[in-house]
């Protein structure tokens, strides 16, 4: 849904189409100009673009990659757009942040913590709506995690990150 931003910042916004790798150069560019640039498509698709992620990892620059439509719950796309590596590839960067926001507030969080890290941030989101968990008004810090349900007995912990967090709440009931 970038075109919504587009529709607000025409002058802000740069369409790479169906060029991944491309797209993620441009990025390094927009970065070295001491801009922060956002690059958004399929995290599937991150996979072609990783190499210039890498380096862009490995030059200092401020780059923040979005992948969208990952891990299990892809729905009517099928499983060639399903992104599975993203995750493992993005923490591979040195000092890189990665963000699976589980609700459109987390999202919104991870967001802004990613925009106002310095270097590599990833923020891999999936495909379905989710219930909101988190109020707008919940704090998130970089590598801290959230409890989300703790209760007296307890005898096990269910983890869970991004969409997986509701599957995991549905086992905890």
């Amino acid at each position: 849904m970038t075109c919504d931003f587009k529709a607000v910042h025409p002058e802000r916004f740069i369409e790479c189409y169906i060029a991944e790798q491309n797209m993620v150069g441009v990025g390094m560019g927009v970065a070295a100009r001491q801009f922060i640039p956002f690059v958004n498509t399929f995290a599937a698709f991150h996979t072609r673009s990783f190499d210039f992620i890498r380096m862009a990892g490995i030059s200092g620059l401020n780059l923040k990659v979005v992948g969208s439509h990952c891990g299990v719950s892809i729905g009517e796309d099928g499983s060639s757009q399903m992104g599975l590596e993203d995750l493992a590839m993005m923490r591979t960067i040195p000092g890189s942040v990665v963000f699976y926001p589980s609700d459109g507030n987390s999202t919104w969080a991870a967001t802004q913590l990613v925009a106002n890290h310095k270097g590599i941030g990833y923020i891999r989101n999936g495909r379905p709506i989710c219930p909101v968990i988190y109020p707008n008004t919940e704090v998130f810090e970089i590598g801290k995690l959230k409890v989300v349900e703790k209760g007296e007995a307890d005898k096990i912990t269910v983890v869970g990150a991004g969409i997986t967090v509701h599957e995991a709440m549905k086992a905890a009931a």
